[in-house]
């Protein structure tokens, strides 16, 4: 068995071990997404089909994802992005195995030794996506209301604190990768999916070095742009996951976008003809190899040419990052910079249907703008975030209940993980009891 069939990966005594599935337990029901990486399929035991089809909803359920090798992928780097999605699902079990109900839930993972592509099974997530949710509310006209969008972003954070407190670290959170289940309800929930890109550690996180760039926080857009992304902590990681999740849920209800997106429109541009430059020059290659080319002197002269324009393209294709990275940070420095926001208001964006209140609750707009503090050391904690959350819909915003104060305390006293909670205080111990929850250094 060659390394791309079988490979361990040991990270906090974790190991994922890729063993050949003769005998497929699984039949499929439809398509649930499609993209680069392969296919996601909802699938039920092959024994379960004839009850799923008679509506059984206690039939289980599996999101079956395939990873697919592409023409210029290397076998084994596919296999280290299964093995690395694997192990962060790994780490997210509770003791015993059991699985958080905010994260993912890993079943099974193995090759198929009928195609001999990586397989990943997990427990089906039923729901909407939080980017249909966002295009229902474009097409239909309607707005989540207060409550709905606070619990929504309440689920979120508990999620995000689960993952964090397990040093797990997911670096992908976009619409597409938040599902909201019971929707409409007082007991609406959101599962976090595909931790494929997420790290375990600050050396992991320095070494993964990938992420959505639109979505990038403020302190790694700089160290990007500078090239001291070596020197990133933890707790900077973490906290870019809290400000990514304060811009993704701010869309639901149509808020703006806090930048514009130009740049990175032509920057992707960019990478689809650089892309099919670099086919071309791999075409006359092998033409040239195989010597099936009847003038190999006119090849060798277009070969030349494909090249010189494949050295153009990436000449301008790192011209083109680093101005929309540029132009990015200026961008988040105008709006975010030296400012304290409870509100996000509108006045600080650019033209077109703006939202003065983006969630459209006031107890929500102050959780986000905290969460999108400029300085990452001031940005609310998925714990802060939650229990300022909780704090304002019992409708006692001057005092903290003596278990939320303790809790707090007792964290603060804890910043090994990175965030600290200060600024503490109650009136029992004499002090104002008008307390804020922030994070500081």
């Amino acid at each position: 068995m060659t390394s791309a069939m079988l490979q361990q990966q040991r990270s906090r005594t974790v190991v994922v071990e890729w063993l050949p599935l003769l005998d497929y337990p699984y039949t499929s029901i439809r398509t649930l997404g499609e993209g680069t990486y392969g296919t996601v399929t909802l699938e039920v035991l092959s024994t379960d089909v004839d009850a799923y089809r008679r509506g059984d909803d206690k039939v289980p359920r599996f999101a079956v994802k395939r990873f697919k090798v592409a023409a210029d992928e290397d076998e084994d780097a596919v296999a280290a992005d299964a093995t690395r999605e694997v192990r962060n699902l790994m780490l997210l079990k509770k003791s015993g195995g059991a699985c958080d109900t905010g994260v993912a839930c890993l079943i099974d993972h193995f090759i198929d030794e009928r195609d001999g592509l990586y397989v990943l099974v997990t427990r089906f997530e039923p729901g909407v996506t939080l980017r249909q949710l966002s295009a229902n509310n474009d097409k239909r006209r309607f707005t989540v209301d207060g409550g709905q969008l606070r619990r929504i972003l309440r689920s979120a954070l508990a999620g995000l604190r689960y993952m964090h407190a397990h040093d797990v670290v997911h670096r992908d959170i976009k619409d597409d990768n938040l599902i909201v289940q019971n929707y409409g309800t007082a007991s609406v929930h959101v599962v976090y999916l595909d931790p494929g890109l997420g790290c375990v550690d600050r050396a992991d996180c320095v070494a993964q070095n990938v992420s959505v760039e639109v979505y990038l926080s403020p302190e790694l857009l700089t160290r990007r742009l500078h090239n001291t992304g070596a020197d990133a902590t933890l707790a900077e990681f973490k906290a870019a996951d809290v400000w990514t999740l304060a811009l993704v849920v701010r869309g639901v209800n149509g808020a703006p976008f806090p930048y514009q997106e130009k740049q990175f429109e032509l920057l992707n541009a960019l990478k689809l003809e650089y892309a099919a430059a670099a086919q071309r020059v791999e075409r006359v290659r092998i033409a040239l190899a195989l010597r099936v080319a009847h003038d190999v002197q006119q090849k060798q002269q277009q070969l030349q040419r494909e090249q010189r324009r494949h050295t153009e393209l990436a000449t301008r294709l790192r011209q083109q990052h680093l101005a929309a990275l540029t132009d990015m940070a200026a961008q988040q420095r105008t709006v975010f910079a030296d400012r304290q926001l409870t509100v996000l208001d509108s006045s600080l964006y650019f033209t077109g249907p703006l939202l003065s209140e983006p969630s459209g609750d006031s107890t929500s707009n102050e959780v986000l703008g905290k969460m999108l503090r400029f300085n990452w050391r001031q940005r609310l904690s998925p714990l802060a975030g939650m229990m300022l959350l909780d704090r304002r819909t019992a409708q006692d915003p001057q005092r903290l209940a003596p278990l939320e104060l303790d809790a707090l305390v007792a964290l603060a006293a804890h910043c090994s993980n990175g965030f600290v909670l200060s600024r503490v205080t109650s009136a029992a111990a004499g002090t104002s009891a008008n307390n804020e929850i922030s994070v500081l250094e």
